[in-house]
């Protein structure tokens, strides 16, 4: 949950409910997606402990159907480093 995300980086009690969620996830055989995740720091947090699906403002911010559907058809090298 973004609640979580948003601040990993700067309090260890929302590190520490991220990593107990995804590895309670995880032996309940769970995908987990990490949601509202807004910077690389957040992505390279989750990626290191297994989270490898999320979505937020890092990889795109709500649009309309018409401008997705342009969206799909550029360059996603801003997301090539992603995962």
């Amino acid at each position: 949950d973004r609640m979580f995300i948003q601040d990993i980086d700067h309090n260890s009690e929302s590190a520490i409910l991220v990593d107990i969620i995804i590895g309670l996830a995880r032996n309940l055989n769970l995908q987990v997606v990490g949601e509202g995740v807004e910077t690389l720091e957040q992505q390279n947090y989750l990626n290191k402990r297994d989270c490898h699906m999320a979505q937020g403002y890092l990889y795109g911010k709500p649009m309309p159907a018409h401008e997705f559907e342009n969206y799909l058809q550029t360059d996603f090298s801003p997301l090539t480093d992603c995962f």
